[in-house]
């Protein structure tokens, strides 16, 4: 059985035959769908080491991430590995560590490893992975498209994918204004990320404008990927008389903060409420249930991928900032 034979089968030109084996994302799903039904029936696979070389395309996609510690990078991985397979692509993990210096050496290995078709394409994702002007680092010297999963302002010049984070803000601040609470205060995650700065940035000129006040001494740092940490850090919100709410960055810091609020004999949202910033399913067991702002997280990992093939498909193509909606949901924390 050739490409033409399978062509006949299934209706379609041997040019569509070899874009369905090489470029997917190139094909509509009917005809993806139809095309892979009559292969599988007749068991026709190409060698896809040959047809590699040929094509100088490994289908291989790589996703940085700075760690897999908390439950948004784990979405967004799940997410955009799940895309990536139905497109004939495999998703490969590398982690940074947070570590500037790792990262560092991470693109330099990628760097070198793409003239050895290691990779077709680079996910970026988490504040921690673009520091310091490395988003430029990034398009000087990795040869493949490149896409960011952060906050456009960071990469004007680079394709990205993000959370409406600032309507996310503007929804918690109104929410918890609205339940009469006008003293805040903020569990971080570490201060050094852009994020950080950014989300902190905005909380306090939405809260100024909102009648709400963020003392200094209530943003205290935690750790948006150790427990343990935020648990730990949390102490410092029971030092002197407690805020009558918090804003936690994430499941992991609100859940700390909530876990040391017990142990402090502080109830919550009797004599404190919490009121976390990026949700996942663990809002929901918590106890008390945690209110949260959703954030489309399949989606973002869905659409990063979505990106990034539409980037190696047409590599001219102008520069596309996304930004998807955010939500709220209201539980028993505040």
């Amino acid at each position: 059985m050739n490409i033409k034979e399978i062509a006949e089968l299934a209706g379609v030109s041997p040019a569509t035959i070899s874009r369905v084996m090489n470029t997917p994302e190139l094909v509509n799903q009917e005809t993806l769908k139809k095309v892979r039904e009559v292969m599988e029936k007749y068991n026709y696979y190409s060698n896809p080491f040959a047809r590699n070389i040929i094509s100088k395309k490994t289908m291989n996609i790589v996703m940085m991430t700075p760690a897999l510690t908390n439950n948004f990078l784990i979405g967004l991985a799940d997410s955009g590995r799940e895309f990536l397979n139905e497109q004939g692509y495999m998703l490969n993990l590398m982690c940074s560590s947070q570590s500037l210096n790792r990262q560092a050496s991470i693109l330099k290995f990628l760097t070198e490893k793409a003239h050895h078709m290691f990779m077709d394409g680079l996910i970026i994702a988490g504040s921690a992975s673009i520091e310091k002007e490395a988003v430029k680092t990034i398009q000087r010297i990795v040869k493949v498209p490149v896409v960011v999963i952060e906050h456009a302002t960071s990469s004007k010049k680079i394709d990205t994918v993000y959370a409406d984070e600032l309507s996310g803000i503007q929804l918690a601040v109104n929410y918890i204004k609205s339940k009469g609470y006008s003293d805040l205060g903020v569990f971080t995650a570490v201060k050094k990320l852009d994020f950080t700065t950014r989300r902190i940035s905005y909380l306090k000129e939405i809260a100024a404008e909102a009648g709400v006040t963020i003392r200094e001494d209530n943003i205290i740092e935690g750790n948006s990927g150790s427990l343990d940490y935020s648990l730990e850090a949390a102490g410092k919100f029971f030092e002197k008389k407690p805020p009558q709410a918090v804003y936690a960055f994430n499941d992991t810091t609100a859940l700390g903060l909530i876990e040391r609020a017990k142990e402090e004999g502080v109830r919550v949202p009797e004599d404190m409420a919490v009121f976390c910033g990026e949700y996942s399913s663990y809002c929901d067991v918590s106890n008390p249930s945690i209110t949260s702002i959703v954030w489309p997280v399949k989606d973002i990992g869905k659409t990063a991928a979505k990106l990034l093939l539409r980037r190696i498909a047409a590599p001219n193509k102008p520069i596309e900032n996304l930004i998807l909606p955010v939500s709220l949901s209201i539980k028993e924390s505040c």
